[in-house]
């Protein structure tokens, strides 16, 4: 079972326009075309402001990019929908608040949810949100008061398994952009997204990175 299009959804088509060489992109509203007077008059027809539906079409088709929702890895819907709705939930709540674009889901993060993994917290993973924020008592300028431990922002649980994602770490002047830790392991780890080495990977006997 899929998961449910917002009530008053937003999407685009791309369609052939007469005088236009290529497709045009085109947008509609629960099958009518958003033309300048629909939108002009969108909460008259949809009864719904415009902002709304556009906020929650667009943190809807994000999800399903970020999701990965329609990739062949996925073997297990329910886990699916779920990290759908966390991806969507996120997404409405304005993301981190920097507007920067979302990492979609690793094949290695679908097989963990296909095995049982709970995606606990989800965060953009990319340079601005690194998925990685130092606990400290306060900051004055760029120093830490009193720091007291490091949090990880996208995360996966199962019994007593957890597993952080993580972006942005340099090894000799060579930046490995993904990684991840495991509470089976001291070390740290690149993602692998071969399926051949997923339990290696989630019980921390990947080579890890000599930090």
């Amino acid at each position: 079972m899929e998961v449910q299009e917002p009530k008053v959804y937003i999407k685009t088509a791309w369609e052939k326009r007469e005088g236009f060489i290529y497709k045009e992109p085109v947008e509609y509203c629960n099958g009518i075309r958003l033309t300048f007077e629909a939108i002009r008059d969108f909460e008259k027809i949809f009864k719904t402001p415009f902002s709304v539906a556009l906020k929650e079409s667009r943190a809807y088709n994000d999800a399903l990019r970020d999701s990965n929702y329609h990739s062949e890895f996925w073997k297990n819907d329910e886990a699916k929908n779920k990290a759908f709705s966390k991806i969507y939930e996120f997404n409405l709540s304005g993301k981190s608040g920097n507007a920067s674009s979302t990492t979609p889901l690793f094949p290695f993060e679908i097989y963990m949810m296909n095995d049982g993994f709970e995606m606990v917290s989800f965060c953009e993973l990319n340079a601005i949100d690194s998925g990685v924020s130092i606990v400290a008592g306060k900051q004055k300028g760029d120093t830490l008061i009193n720091p007291k431990g490091v949090l990880y922002n996208r995360c996966y649980q199962k019994d007593d398994y957890f597993i952080c994602m993580a972006f942005g770490i340099e090894i000799d002047g060579k930046k490995t952009n993904f990684y991840f830790i495991t509470n089976k392991s001291n070390y740290t780890f690149q993602v692998d997204n071969d399926i051949n080495n997923y339990q290696k990977a989630i019980n921390g006997k990947l080579k890890p990175l000599e930090l």
